[in-house]
């Protein structure tokens, strides 16, 4: 899984509702196409939302940068 993130183009969650419970899934769009993870279920929507923006923001701070999101130096 690890290598699929380095190479990720887009890492996204998704919060949805399934049998009652909230469920956060991972989903990384890469050259290759889309791979979908069940990261958890949780009891209320706020905890799902928690959650996922929890792991939205590990994934922010440990991808490299990309060419983009480094300054040039004036």
């Amino acid at each position: 899984m690890m290598d699929v993130m380095s190479s990720a183009a887009e890492v996204m969650t998704e919060v949805r509702e399934e049998a009652g419970r909230w469920v956060v899934d991972l989903i990384v769009l890469t050259e290759h196409g889309v791979e979908r993870r069940r990261l958890g279920d949780h009891a209320t929507q706020q905890q799902a939302h928690i959650a996922a923006d929890a792991v939205r923001r590990t994934v922010a701070r440990r991808r490299p940068p990309t060419p983009d999101d480094r300054s040039e130096p004036r």
